[in-house]
């Protein structure tokens, strides 16, 4: 679910993105709503925020809402260019421009959509105090250590805060598989299949769980 919030006074500016909005093409695959901001919270799947950036106050309560809702997807709309590289380090996603707004909400829908095509190719997630991007792609198995994941990726390690559940849902279904209450494992890097574990193409192994014991006889074929 897609939880769209204006954070914008602009009566009609907002009428106008929601009009282009309900005929883009990520809507039409993907379920949304509109709320407004103080309904929304990291626990919902995914905030697409559109701010207004008309002064530095604007700035300020950008700055609150990022540190609030640290994975939001957010559209600046601004009158001007003149606060646009300080806003750089929230990570927008787009910047429209008031005067250029038809040139400028066809861009940003075009980019909003390869970003759910793509969303679960990428995890942003909290390591520590920093915040890492990682390639779901090349994560081989993620394994669950009392409140924090180990996610073992190609040649790396992170180690986040956040359940196996949670991430489960942020992943590609059809590419990763639970195969144990602590481990989620990429179909991709697994090797060979042995009686109460898997082998993966760097050797680690990761146990199967009593309760995943019929993936032993699929993992490896579908």
């Amino acid at each position: 679910m897609i939880n769209i919030s204006f954070i914008y006074s602009k009566e009609k500016l907002t009428k106008d993105i929601k009009e282009y909005i309900d005929e883009s093409e990520f809507c039409k695959n993907e379920e949304y709503r509109y709320l407004d901001l103080e309904f929304l919270s990291e626990d919902l799947d995914t905030n697409l925020l559109f701010i207004k950036l008309r002064s530095r106050e604007d700035i300020k309560n950008a700055r609150k809402i990022r540190e609030r809702l640290n994975n939001a997807i957010i559209v600046f709309v601004s009158e001007n260019n003149e606060f646009v590289f300080e806003c750089l380090s929230f990570k927008p996603i787009f910047f429209i421009r008031e005067n250029k707004f038809k040139e400028d909400i066809f861009e940003c829908l075009i980019e909003i959509d390869n970003y759910f095509k793509n969303k679960n190719k990428f995890l942003i997630l909290k390591e520590g105090s920093s915040i890492i991007r990682i390639n779901s792609l090349n994560i081989l198995y993620i394994e669950s250590f009392g409140h924090y994941l180990i996610i073992h990726s190609k040649g790396l390690e992170y180690k986040v805060r956040e359940s196996i559940l949670n991430i489960y849902k942020k992943l590609d279904m059809n590419k990763f598989i639970r195969v144990h209450k602590s481990f989620l494992v990429n179909r991709e890097f697994v090797f060979k299949v042995e009686k109460n574990k898997l082998v993966l193409t760097n050797l680690d192994e990761v146990p199967i769980g009593r309760k995943y014991k019929e993936i032993e006889k699929t993992i490896l074929i579908e």
